[in-house]
C-alpha cells in the first residue's frame, strides 16, 4: 500500500486542505503532512524515495509552493487513473 493516502482512494481531502492557499503560498512540511494525512516523518521519507516533490529552500527554512504540490497531486492522481484503466482493461480481456 501506497504511503500517500489519496492515491488509492477517492478521498478528496489533499485538495480541499490544499486548495485553501493560494497557488503561491509556501507551506510547511507539517502542513503538507496534515493535507496529506501522513507524519511528517513520511514526507521526509517520500521526499528521500522520490515519491513527491523536494522542498525549495527559503531562507534557512525549506518550504512547499502550494501550487506546485497540487500540480504534482494532479499528476500523480492521472497517472494512477491511468494505471487502474489499463488494469482493468487487461483483467477484463481475461
Amino acid at each position: 500500500m501506497s504511503e500517500l493516502c489519496c492515491s488509492e482512494t477517492t478521498d478528496a481531502t489533499p485538495y480541499i486542505t490544499l486548495g485553501r492557499y493560494r497557488p503561491e503560498d509556501c507551506i510547511t512540511k507539517q502542513e503538507l503532512a496534515a493535507a496529506l494525512k501522513v507524519r511528517d516523518r513520511t514526507i521526509q521519507r517520500m521526499i528521500d524515495r522520490f515519491q513527491i516533490p523536494p522542498p525549495v529552500q527559503l531562507g534557512s527554512r525549506k518550504v512547499w509552493i502550494a501550487g506546485r504540490v497540487l500540480d504534482w497531486l494532479n499528476r500523480e492522481m492521472k497517472r494512477n487513473e491511468e494505471a487502474a484503466a489499463k488494469d482493468a482493461k487487461r483483467l477484463a480481456s481475461q
